[in-house]
């Protein structure tokens, strides 16, 4: 059950780029909304961070795109 208590809610940062002609979403950032009460994690909420592309697990509320991450996801806090 603890490990459940060790993840962390990101508000995803949308950004684009392109790549020749095509325009390439870009979602490693993302701003800390909370954090269960075990987590490790250093970062605190508000904080900017970066991830992988392809971690955790989406979901969307009030049209606004969230990712659960397991706190050992998170690369570097901005």
């Amino acid at each position: 059950m603890q490990a459940e208590l060790k993840k962390i809610i990101v508000k995803v940062i949308k950004e684009k780029s392109l790549i020749g002609n095509t325009e390439v979403s870009k979602t490693a950032r993302g701003k800390i909304i909370s954090k269960g009460p075990t987590c490790e994690c250093t970062a605190k909420e508000g904080d900017i961070i970066l991830f992988s592309g392809n971690a955790g697990a989406n979901f969307e509320y009030e049209s606004e795109e969230y990712l659960v991450l397991n706190q050992d996801e998170v690369f570097v806090i901005l």
